[in-house]
């Protein structure tokens, strides 16, 4: 046997840690194998590539269905500004000695408060119905105090 020296101790010593670490990564190196096996391989042996060109189609299909339904949202928004918001009627007597409230007054406006007042006056004899146009809230003809009433309760009912 060969005497050791001081020089091959720290050798052997050295020698050892390498080793030691060699084997350390040797199971690191398996380790990182095996997550990576796993994480490649999808349902039916699909691998990640096939996986991120499925994923970036639907992404853009959604995409696509996003933007259809923005313009679709839009195109209802400007209809529903449009259509009637609110209404308010009023039954009164517009004669003394006529009982009943068989007149009325009706307005109906919309979101951007645009609309009509449609008022009917009755008496034993006769009929009458006016029409009286709204635009941003504010009458085109002076109102009578009925469809002035009428007029400030349905801006209310549009505002709530």
């Amino acid at each position: 046997m060969v005497p050791m020296t001081a020089p091959s101790i720290p050798f052997l010593i050295y020698s050892i840690a390498q080793t030691i670490l060699c084997i350390i990564l040797f199971v690191q190196l398996q380790n990182m194998k095996k997550r990576l096996s796993s994480f490649t391989s999808g349902k039916n042996g699909s691998s990640l590539e096939e996986s991120i060109a499925w994923l970036t189609k639907k992404s853009a299909e959604t995409d696509e269905t996003h933007t259809a339904h923005s313009k679709k949202l839009n195109q209802l928004n400007n209809r529903v500004k449009t259509a009637v918001r609110g209404i308010s009627i009023t039954h009164y007597d517009a004669y003394e000695g006529i009982g009943g409230k068989q007149s009325f007054s009706l307005a109906i406006l919309d979101e951007n408060q645009n609309g009509a007042i449609v008022s009917s006056i009755i008496n034993r004899n006769h009929s009458a119905v006016y029409a009286r146009a709204v635009r941003e809230g504010a009458p085109l003809q002076t109102l009578t105090e009925e469809e002035q009433t009428v007029l400030a309760e349905v801006i209310k009912k549009i505002h709530i």
